[in-house]
């Protein structure tokens, strides 16, 4: 025991007759030593050790490591002891036991060694008449500075005894207590210095007297109501009003509490307290006290129940995970409204996958107006499904929720900032709005360009939404970049909406106020950051320009080909107006049916600031002015902040309103606006009507207890939100055939000739498997035997602009075009790339190779189609109530030629009711309330008669 030797050592030191426990301690290590084995009869009973492995002695028992421990530990006590207890020795004093005139008593907790967060604490109890206060208006005021510290009753585990509670607590009882220090000392010395400070300034002679101050016993009373010891019920009294406001305070001209009140309805009260002998009243006493809080950093502040506690907003992660909920439901159940999105990102993104799809214009090398770095970034997520064996179709829903988690984070983010930085209920009101709205609905789960510009709006407003300052660099810098990524990965006209914030870095002072002399260095820094920051984004160009060159096979600039294209053309055979124009007011009419009553409402946020300011301009906060005295300083008002942030919503609807061809995805970039806009308005009218109900009753604490203002700011979100259902149920109910029908060739009519073929391949069972789930038998059918019918042909004709895409169509299946009414240019076949494959950096070489035929003015290429009679299946619609085309025969109706695989119901927008078929409600009254209510057709599968008897006649093997 070598442990054992060096305590030996401990004897023979020159100074160990200083240390008379080292003998003790010694003592006691031998005889652990010479302590035999423990013995383990008292756990036969519980423990067999015959069936314990023999010990081999390679180590110690866990007895022995235990004393080793023990024996470490007193050694470096021992250490302490030689090494630190003569630098000690020279803090030495004599104990004094302390009078019988000291009745402080302090308490403490020990839990035997173990750690705990209450060993740190101290608390200290003392009589209140035992300490040295100097009069009776002393003691009155000793009682009023403690405040609830101060007790009638002495506290039960305070160490006194009950005779000493009787003869001492007259003048009560005062308790400090403290554990937030790290060492226990450290905590009873704060309680010290505390009890010295109070005691002093109660007999300060020169201070404040607090004489005519009754004592606040509201702590004590509630102590005794929740003993319930008896009596409590005598001290519950009514809630106080003006009449119990103590009389004395008030000055000569207002001695009668029923005195008459003013016209305005209020009781004009003035305080008489004494002052402290200085210059300066209890009032301007109050008012240094309050300018001294820290300011408000939200822009709207409220005016009733200022200070009572916030409405409820959920923090980031509830907000996340509440939202998140909506989007993946979106991005399973929600249509696809474009044709763009198919054929312009989610057919280039099926080749960069599979090798396979449609090529259009704009895809061209000779145009290259799509990015394929957009592209790609879609690509993980499309591959992730391969991980756990998953079909293509399930790739595409993948890609769906990855949008969908992207938007959510975005959202939750963008939400938060306004609850932190503009108003919590402005927050609360954007978080409904976003949830529930139709526009977010479609929006967020979009394979877009401009949908991705939404989400990296929301991140760029997330901290553009902050006060500018000039030592906020984070906030310009991010900003910046996600305005940047927005713009450059994804749709460059996005850009817009950035400039309130660009001329708000650039002009407005936010939360810096400057004096005149400092304005051009002031303006010269936030330049110059601004500068830096854009530099430091446009790196972003890099990689972008990179990766589309190497796809397009020469140097691409796809931002710059956009705006050149839409913007910078001057030919009138080309550009965008060739695919359709609206009148102005056709986003107007489109937000309405997205957005409902938001709409209104958000076009209304300026002209709700003005009359805010107006009618009631305490909202918005006051700005500080400077003294007369004081040079002059520069700061910017509330109102110029939330200007800022209401400004882009209007520009980018005065931008996109002027452009003759619109569409419903370019308004993407401001949904997320929208929502805010119309909840700052629905704030500002709550703000009207408390002005009016204080005007009218003249009772501020009245309105602060009164629901009208929830009731009517409740009822608007409410009506929002079942419109935005009502409207997302009729989309779905009304309008989801196409891709119903695409999922009902995939799962039922394919599997169908697989199995009349004698091609099916279904999943082999275990012989010992045993059906847990009734999900069981939903087996995943193997659709590879499809090649061998050498291609399956699939057409599509007036409904071309529906087609869902190839990720929602088998291997195997080839899917043409036929001639409809429809003269424009269709997109074309991507060369095949399992022929030839490029280097390892971009596999699809075949990118830099055009389809033929595609051209930038719209004009029909007649090699796009091929004849309906070598059509194995065909997607047709038929709307009873509809003219039929020369060119767009009903094929449905051709029952010699064609069966029907599947038909669902499709909605004839242009022979139903305008309101029925904008929204959808459980009834059958609602279908017939307006107008001639709704009208159907069918979105059917066509199997070609003739192909599919010879096909399943034939005997095929795989």
């Amino acid at each position: 025991m070598s442990a054992l030797r060096v305590l030996n050592r401990y004897q023979s030191l020159p100074g160990s007759s200083r240390l008379p426990r080292i003998t003790t301690a010694l003592n006691q290590a031998r005889q652990f030593r010479s302590n035999q084995e423990p013995s383990f009869k008292s756990l036969q009973d519980e423990m067999d050790v015959a069936d314990f492995p023999s010990f081999e002695g390679d180590d110690a028992t866990s007895v022995g490591h235990e004393i080793l421990r023990q024996q470490r530990e007193w050694l470096g006590y021992f250490r302490k002891i030689e090494t630190e207890m003569p630098q000690l020795q020279a803090f030495r004093k004599p104990f004094v036991p302390p009078t019988s005139t000291h009745f402080i008593t302090s308490r403490s907790l020990w839990y035997g060694g173990e750690e705990h967060p209450a060993e740190k604490k101290a608390v200290v109890v003392i009589p209140v008449s035992r300490l040295p206060l100097s009069g009776l208006e002393a003691v009155h005021k000793f009682k009023l500075v403690a405040g609830p510290r101060w007790s009638t009753e002495c506290p039960k585990d305070a160490g006194f005894s009950e005779e000493e509670m009787k003869t001492l607590g007259q003048e009560g009882f005062i308790k400090i207590s403290m554990e937030e220090l790290p060492e226990q000392a450290m905590n009873l010395k704060w309680c010290s210095d505390v009890l010295d400070r109070i005691v002093s300034e109660s007999n300060n002679p020169e201070g404040e007297s607090f004489a005519d101050i009754p004592l606040d016993m509201r702590h004590i009373n509630a102590r005794r109501r929740k003993q319930r010891l008896g009596g409590h019920r005598k001290i519950q009294k009514s809630r106080p009003t003006l009449k119990d406001f103590p009389k004395e305070w008030l000055s000569t001209e207002n001695k009668t509490l029923g005195a008459p009140k003013t016209a305005s309805r209020v009781q004009h009260v003035r305080f008489a307290r004494p002052t402290n002998g200085s210059n300066e009243t209890f009032a301007n006493v109050t008012m240094k006290s309050i300018q001294e809080k820290p300011p408000m950093t939200n822009i709207l502040q409220d005016q009733v129940r200022r200070f009572a506690k916030r409405p409820w907003c959920p923090n980031f992660s509830v907000a996340l995970r509440l939202i998140l909920l909506f989007r993946v439901t979106a991005a399973v159940y929600s249509n696809i409204t474009d044709c763009d999105e198919v054929f312009n990102f989610w057919e280039p993104l099926h080749y960069l996958d599979q090798g396979s799809g449609f090529q259009t214009w704009e895809t061209s090398p000779a145009y290259s107006i799509r990015s394929w770095a957009y592209i790609a970034l879609h690509l993980l997520p499309a591959r992730a499904s391969r991980i756990f064996n998953l079909e293509k179709r399930q790739s595409f829903f993948a890609v769906r929720v990855a949008l969908a988690f992207i938007c959510s984070y975005a959202e939750a983010k963008f939400y938060r900032t306004i609850v932190e930085r503009v108003s919590d209920r402005v927050g609360r009101y954007t978080f409904f709005f976003l949830c529930f709205s139709t526009g977010m609905w479609s929006a967020s789960a979009a394979f877009l360009p401009s949908s991705f510009a939404m989400c990296c709006n929301m991140m760029a407003l997330s901290y553009a939404f902050e006060p500018p300052n000039r030592l906020n660099n984070r906030r310009t810098t991010l900003a910046v970049m996600y305005f940047a990524i927005g713009a450059i990965v994804g749709w460059p006209f996005s850009l817009a909406v950035a400039i309130p914030f660009v001329l708000e870095e650039m002009f407005v002072y936010g939360n810096d106020h400057i004096k005149l002399v400092d304005r051009q260095t002031w303006m010269m820094g936030r330049w110059a950051r601004l500068v830096q920051a854009c530099l430091t984004a446009s790196l972003i160009f890099l990689p972008v320009i990179a990766l589309d060159s190497i796809a397009y096979g020469k140097l691409t600039v796809v931002p710059w080909n956009i705006i050149k294209y839409n913007v910078l053309n001057s030919d009138p055979s080309v550009g965008p107006q060739l695919y359709g124009t609206e009148p102005w007011y056709f986003y107007i009419l489109n937000l309405i049916l997205n957005f409902n009553v938001m709409v209104p409402l958000a076009l209304a946020s300026l002209p709700a600031l003005l009359v805010t300011h107006q009618v009631d301009h305490k909202r918005l906060g006051i700005v500080p002015t400077p003294e007369s005295n004081a040079p002059a300083v520069l700061s910017s008002s509330p109102y110029t902040l939330l200007l800022v942030r209401l400004a882009p919503l209007y520009l980018w609807l005065g931008i996109l309103s002027l452009q003759p061809h619109k569409e419903e995805r370019f308004m993407f970039p401001i949904y997320p606006l929208i929502c805010f806009n119309a909840a700052v308005t629905l704030y500002l009218m709550r703000g009207w009507i408390e002005v009016a109900y204080i005007g009218i009753t003249g009772a501020p604490y009245n309105a602060s207890k009164s629901s009208i203002f929830s009731t009517f700011t409740r009822g608007v979100i409410l009506l929002a939100t079942i419109l935005s259902v009502s409207r997302i149920f009729a989309l779905s109910i009304y309008y989801h055939a196409p891709l119903d029908v695409v999922f009902n060739f995939q799962n039922t009519e394919l599997p169908r000739l697989l199995n009349v073929t004698n091609l099916l391949i279904l999943p082999k069972k275990s012989a010992d498997y045993v059906s847990t789930s009734k999900y069981d038998n939903d087996v995943q059918i193997d659709l590879s035997a499809l090649h061998t019918f050498g291609g399956i042909r699939l057409c599509v004709g007036k409904e071309w602009y529906r087609f869902p895409g190839h990720y929602l169509v088998p291997d195997g299946v080839d899917v043409e075009f036929i001639k409809s009414q429809f003269d424009g240019m269709l997109p074309g076949h991507f060369p095949d790339s399992h022929k030839t494959r490029g280097p390892w950096w971009w596999r699809r070489d075949q990118t830099k190779v055009a389809s033929p035929g595609l051209n930038d003015r719209n004009e029909e290429e007649m090699s796009r189609y091929v004849d309906v009679s070598t059509c194995d299946y065909l997607v047709d619609s038929y709307f009873p109530l509809r003219q039929t085309a020369a060119l767009e025969p009903n094929y449905v109706l051709d029952t010699a030629t064609w069966d029907k695989v599947v038909c669902v119901p499709f909605l004839d927008g242009r022979n139903s009711g305008i309101v029925s078929r904008l929204f959808w409600f459980p009834t059958s009254l609602w279908q017939k309330a307006y107008g001639s209510g709704n009208n159907f057709g069918e979105y059917c599968m066509l199997r070609h008669k003739a192909h599919a008897t010879l096909r399943e006649g034939k005997t095929w093997t795989s």
